[in-house]
């Protein structure tokens, strides 16, 4: 009962997919600094960017479940490539408005190397562990 209701208090509806929510589980249970789960950011040349984590607005957070790279769910004419080339750049904007960018990927959330990459990443940015 008491692990049902720890994971009820720390539910939150706005994770975009399940890695997401993974993700910020195994920062829960490494009792690290919970991050806003999709801030946006307005970038330079009118664009903007949902972050999928954010600590303080100093370091956003980035998972990557790679569904945005597969073709059947890319734009007509659009290849992976393009959607590549657009996340560099979208990456690049949050870069200019000096945020830094902590990625990772299912491999990370399933060797255990999320946590640890966090420890070693977060501080370098200012967020106390």
């Amino acid at each position: 009962m008491a692990r049902a209701r720890h994971c009820l208090d720390h539910a939150d509806g706005a994770s975009a997919n399940p890695g997401e929510s993974w993700g910020r589980a195994q920062m829960i249970e490494a009792a690290l600094p919970i991050p806003r789960l999709q801030s946006r950011y307005d970038l330079p040349g009118g664009k903007h960017a949902i972050c999928d984590y954010d600590w303080d607005g100093r370091v956003v957070g980035e998972f990557d479940g790679f569904g945005k790279y597969r073709r059947e769910l890319l734009g007509p004419g659009q290849d992976p490539e393009d959607a590549v080339i657009a996340e560099k750049l979208r990456e690049d904007g949050l870069r200019a408005l000096g945020l830094g960018v902590i990625r990772w990927t299912w491999w990370h959330l399933t060797h255990g190397h999320l946590v640890p990459l966090l420890i070693q990443r977060l501080p370098r940015h200012g967020i106390a562990l």
